[in-house]
């Protein structure tokens, strides 16, 4: 009888509990792909917006002329932290590079070895692609540990274009491929 009224009580006590509110994702998911969630991400300047990798870091510049933002990532798995999707805009600071042809010139400059720049349509819009291969080096013994294949898509906007580049382990590279064919889908130049 004890052992009757003790379960009763223990469902009792369970029905009665509320339900634990459902979490809400401070960003709405707008895409899965390769199992990284996308969200909307508009650059803090007002230059672009694009789809961007939800969980991976996202480092801004502060206008030093770099990359106008770095997406790092995954956060976990084999992968981790071996990847970086980054939106550059030509001309820079320096106005060397002022078109497509030019960035290609200035990696053959560079020893780079890229593959012939490319024209392409992506939804109606005309781009230009590059890659190569480049060694991933340890700072600190100068030895090459890997090499990481770079990809980069220019998309033109008015006096220049802007770059997006994916750089990942040559023979990984594949895996996180549509997620920067995603990020390329989506760029929205607004300046």
């Amino acid at each position: 009888m004890k052992r009757l009224l003790l379960a009763a009580l223990a469902a009792l006590s369970v029905s009665c509990r509320k339900a634990e509110p459902a979490k809400e994702e401070l960003v709405p998911t707008k895409a899965v792909v390769a199992g990284e969630r996308l969200i909307d991400f508009d650059e803090q300047s007002g230059a672009f917006s694009c789809r961007a990798p939800a969980e991976w870091k996202a480092v801004e510049d502060n206008y030093s002329g770099g990359p106008l933002v770095m997406f790092f990532g995954p956060m976990s798995g084999p992968l981790r932290a071996k990847v970086s999707i980054s939106v550059g805009r030509y001309p820079d600071g320096s106005g060397q590079i002022k078109t497509p042809q030019d960035y290609v010139d200035s990696l053959k400059l560079t020893d780079q070895n890229p593959s012939a720049l490319e024209t392409r349509v992506i939804d109606g819009r005309t781009v230009y692609a590059v890659h190569y291969d480049e060694p991933q080096i340890d700072p600190r013994s100068r030895k090459t540990l890997y090499m990481n294949r770079e990809d980069t898509v220019m998309i033109p906007r008015k006096d220049g274009f802007f770059s997006i580049s994916h750089t990942a382990p040559a023979d990984a590279y594949q895996r996180t491929l549509p997620i920067f064919e995603a990020v390329v889908k989506s760029f929205q130049p607004k300046s």
